[in-house]
């Protein structure tokens, strides 16, 4: 549904224009369906449409007869009905063709609902065909018909602005700007919709003083409207608290936002899609303050509204179902999210078919469900298909396919395959690089992202060049106080922690945290993340008492915001295990053990990898105290489910199998010790080779046995082995 207010008042400018004495029959009824349109109410106005149709026809007045078919094929653009508007619009088109020297503004108006209809489809290159002859026609015209021509200038640059074009965009929306004040005024009503979308354009390119301006003039030409048109005030209060949002000032946003919508809901009435995009937005600024259940609240009243306009399976309803769904995978609430993607998902290929890129953000949501649970098989085809239907639609270099790409390197990095995923967090920094420039944000990034997992694979000099990068871009783009420039400072700090300087990372997790803090409220999800940075620090220096009392102070704020058995709560409960043990607290690390355990178990279920973790950080805390008889079963239970849900990498099995063995060896069972090392070592040899490096360990342990055992010239064999393994290595 885009541009509809547009496309009202740039048709109202033609019909304006070409208004005779006396109005013919059609007249009334066309301006009754777009009434009617303008209200959401689109049955109502699609019978009124094909009225008007039918009087023309009637009438043999082919003006009337492209005008009504122009406002027939709207309403049935908005019903998610494309064919019923395609051929109502083709024969516009024709009529248009045939009238032209008389009223061309209705053949641009034409030109622009066909336009409309391809983007959506969307035929992207057809879509440039339709709106550039419609920008040749809109040259010839004069008046207030020249409207049309500014809006088929804004028609071009919104295609521009999906396929990434931002530069030519932005010279469409100036030339659009031009336009309208040439022909009206730089004050009048028509020219709010340049400003928005050049307010737009500042915004992306960090102009944020410039982008506030435009806003305000808008803000001022609207708040001179009345009845319907008031609406536009609404619309522009609404962009500028969005902006006041993207900058964190939050007591701004809140106001704003709050006015755009109670302004909407005089203009339009409280069932109007407007409203629901208003609902939406007020939605985004609790979110981001973790006024989690407001926010909820305001999805669903939004969804509700939509359906009660377009009925369930609308795709304005389907985008509104998916925005709910990320909203709770982003709040660790990820059972909630999985059917209400599928739900868009079935909507979607419903009503704009199987190969509609719209859909590729519903299957990018089910693929990171799966890789949430480590159902990698299932996330795999999803992610293909998604990347397929975008780079299909929009080329392989579009910014869109950063997220398919990312999610893809997190699925190969899980299955052990380093390379593949390498490959593909390098691209997503490419395509970044080339759509945005070297300094932005969005590069930034993707250069995090990558920085991350190089980290990871030990190459912490790239590493560490990355993230200084990155935070260099974030720290120039935005205001000192604002929380990207913090997460700047959260990276550099990642970085030297990981490199164990602990002095530069703790000075920069204060300062971050000091941010958060001041931005957000000591109590927001925010804040309590860069505060377990700064913990994760304590722990490391050995200052348990500091680190579990900033562990302490974090948990509650994370139960509240991600749910009490979210795996982020349930790692947090580890580290409090952990500084327990560093207290020699054994009782308290006793509880926060199991206490982790029967958090995995509850959002996991009993047979999943998730829980195996948990269970291994059990077994581990009683063998260490030579609680042997207890660590036993929970280690058993370990390597069953693992090699039961068969989502484990080779390494991660081997040392399962490793644990294990050492707990049968401790407990002086070498025969149970032996078979459990021969299989773990089996497991690397089969996947990863007879030279992996991960064998040396296993060898060793297994030379122990050995020895054990009275078996000497066996040990003896491993310890050679382990000797050509380091040979080959260094070859």
């Amino acid at each position: 549904m885009r541009r509809w207010w547009g496309l009202l008042v740039v048709v109202l400018a033609g019909w304006a224009a070409a208004a005779d004495v006396r109005d013919p029959e059609w007249k009334p009824l066309v301006r009754q369906a777009r009434e009617l349109r303008n209200q959401a109410r689109y049955e109502a106005a699609a019978q009124a449409a094909t009225a008007a149709l039918a009087s023309a026809e009637r009438t043999l007045d082919a003006f009337g007869a492209a005008r009504a078919r122009n406002i027939l094929a709207n309403v049935r653009m908005l019903q998610d009905r494309l064919p019923e508007a395609e051929e109502l619009l083709l024969r516009a088109l024709a009529i248009g063709e045939s009238i032209r020297d008389r009223h061309p503004a209705t053949l641009v108006s034409t030109l622009n609902y066909l336009g409309d209809l391809e983007f959506d489809r969307p035929d992207l290159a057809k879509a440039r065909k339709y709106y550039e002859r419609a920008i040749e026609v809109g040259e010839t015209l004069r008046g207030r018909t020249r409207l049309q021509l500014a809006y088929a200038l804004e028609n071009l640059g919104d295609l521009d602005e999906k396929l990434a074009r931002y530069h030519d965009a932005q010279e469409h929306y100036r030339r659009a700007e031009s336009v309208v004040v040439e022909a009206r005024g730089a004050q009048s009503k028509y020219a709010i919709d340049p400003l928005f979308d050049l307010a737009w354009q500042d915004r992306l390119w960090g102009r944020f003083d410039d982008a506030r301006l435009r806003y305000r003039r808008a803000i001022s030409i609207a708040s001179r409207l009345d009845g319907f048109e008031r609406c536009r005030l609404g619309q522009a209060l609404a962009r500028q608290g969005l902006l006041e949002l993207h900058l964190a000032r939050f007591v701004e946003a809140e106001p704003l936002l709050r006015d755009a919508l109670r302004e909407l809901e005089t203009a339009l009435g409280p069932d109007h899609p407007l409203v629901a995009s208003s609902l939406k937005d007020l939605a985004d600024l609790y979110d981001r303050l973790d006024r989690l259940d407001e926010a909820e609240a305001l999805n669903q009243r939004s969804i509700a509204t939509l359906e009660k306009v377009f009925g369930a399976d609308n795709s304005n309803v389907a985008v509104a179902i998916e925005r709910l769904a990320w909203f709770y995978f982003r709040k660790c609430r990820v059972k909630k999210a999985e059917p209400l993607f599928s739900r868009a998902l079935e909507i979607l290929e419903k009503k704009r078919g199987p190969a509609h890129p719209s859909l590729a953000s519903s299957l990018l949501g089910l693929a990171r469900v799966k890789l949430h649970f480590n159902q990698y098989e299932e996330a795999e085809p999803l992610l293909a298909r998604a990347d397929a239907l975008v780079s299909g639609s929009l080329g392989t270099d579009h910014p869109s396919t950063i997220d398919n790409l990312q999610s893809e390197a997190t699925l190969y990095s899980a299955l052990g395959q380093p390379l593949m995923a390498e490959v593909r967090y390098r691209r997503a920094v490419q395509i970044a690089r080339a759509v945005y420039g070297p300094v932005h944000p969005e590069t930034a990034d993707a250069m995090f992202g990558l920085a991350h997992f190089l980290c990871g694979q030990d190459k912490k000099k790239e590493a560490q060049e990355l993230v200084e990068s990155g935070a260099k871009i974030l720290e120039a783009f935005y205001p000192a106080d604002h929380p990207q420039t913090a997460r700047a400072l959260l990276e550099r700090a990642g970085q030297l922690y990981a490199q164990k300087s602990y002095d530069w990372a703790e000075q920069r997790f204060q300062k971050a945290l000091g941010i958060m803090e001041k931005t957000y409220g000591p109590d927001h999800s925010s804040a309590a993340s860069a505060r377990w940075d700064l913990a994760d620090v304590h722990l490391d220096q050995h200052r348990f008492e500091l680190a579990r009392g900033e562990f302490l102070s974090v948990l509650p704020i994370f139960e509240k915001a991600y749910g009490p058995d979210c795996p982020s709560v349930g790692r947090l409960v580890q580290r409090l295990a952990k500084a327990s043990i560093g207290l020699d607290d054994k009782k308290s690390a006793l509880e926060y053990r199991k206490k982790a355990v029967a958090l995995a178990e509850s959002y996991y279920g009993p047979d999943h990898p998730g829980l195996a973790t948990a269970l291994n950080n059990l077994a581990v805390f009683y063998m260490e105290y030579r609680w042997y008889s207890h660590a036993e079963p929970h280690m058993e239970r370990v390597v069953a489910i693992l090699e039961a849900s068969g989502e484990y990498t080779p390494v991660q099995l081997s040392r399962q199998l490793l644990n294990l063995a050492c707990l049968r060896y401790y407990r002086k069972d070498y025969p149970g010790a032996e078979r459990l090392l021969c299989r773990a070592i089996a497991v690397i040899e089969r996947s990863l080779g007879p030279d992996h490096p991960e064998l040396v360990t296993l060898l060793n342990w297994l030379a122990d046995v050995y020895r054990d055992m009275g078996e000497k010239d066996r040990a003896e064999q491993c310890e050679a082995r382990i000797v050509r393994i380091r040979m080959n290595k260094k070859k």
